[in-house]
């Protein structure tokens, strides 16, 4: 693990490395995607066959890994309950990313010729659990480290960017659910995509976060006391 010093400079460089990366369905301007964005679902850029399909997940992939990263400096910044809890929800949604990728859709949601193979195939139902439950958890626990860091003075002004964090990404994964199950899909990428963007910038201010309780805690260390002359 890096010094404290080092831990404090990498975790905000961490958090948005992981977050540009977790935007990077922004590549289907340029690369291709298989439909109109309003209709199509960023998971479809990754289904096998996709031309670049490899590119995303291994984005998905690097992004997961430096959360996880981040997540490792985060435990050790702080050792409050509430801080712990959302820095460990944050590793789940970060793994959860990673398990979505070793269990990728077979066939694209907005597809129309393959929806018997969607409707009967485990791994596009276990890809959905996955990056629905992990999604859930990464939202909550922004809630988590707005409690946990509300309570530090110094820490306040980022408490309330987890807050909005967490009701933005909340209220455009509700919205996302409901344009999914009434059968609203003329426009069902853009909250979607909105929840991503939402939670990429939330990984700076978790890197951010985790620098400030960095130095708050270095700050709260005894110092050895010093030799007599």
């Amino acid at each position: 693990m890096p010094s404290l010093p080092a831990s404090r400079a990498l975790a905000p460089w961490l958090g948005l490395a992981a977050g540009v990366l977790n935007v990077n369905f922004v590549l289907e301007t340029v690369l291709g995607h298989p439909g109109p964005i309003a209709r199509t679902v960023v998971s479809d850029l990754a289904v096998d066959g996709h031309p670049w399909s490899w590119a995303y997940r291994t984005a998905d992939v690097a992004s997961a890994v430096l959360l996880v990263m981040l997540c490792a400096l985060g435990w050790r910044a702080g050792r409050g309950r509430l801080w712990r809890l959302g820095v460990a929800m944050l590793a789940v949604f970060a793994l959860s990313t990673l398990l979505a990728v070793v269990f990728p859709e077979h066939c694209a949601a907005s597809a129309t010729e393959c929806p018997a193979a969607r409707d009967q195939g485990w791994g596009d139902v276990a890809h959905d659990a996955i990056s629905t439950l992990g999604t859930t958890c990464g939202v909550l626990g922004a809630a988590v480290l707005a409690m946990a860091t509300r309570r530090i003075p110094r820490l306040r002004p980022v408490a309330a960017l987890h807050a909005a964090v967490f009701v933005l990404a909340g209220g455009l994964g509700l919205l996302f659910v409901w344009a999914q199950t009434t059968g609203h899909l003329a426009w069902l990428g853009w909250p979607q995509r909105g929840q991503i963007v939402t939670l990429s910038a939330w990984y700076v201010v978790v890197g951010v976060s985790v620098a400030r309780m960095e130095h708050l805690r270095r700050a709260r260390a005894p110092r050895p006391e010093k030799m007599p002359p």
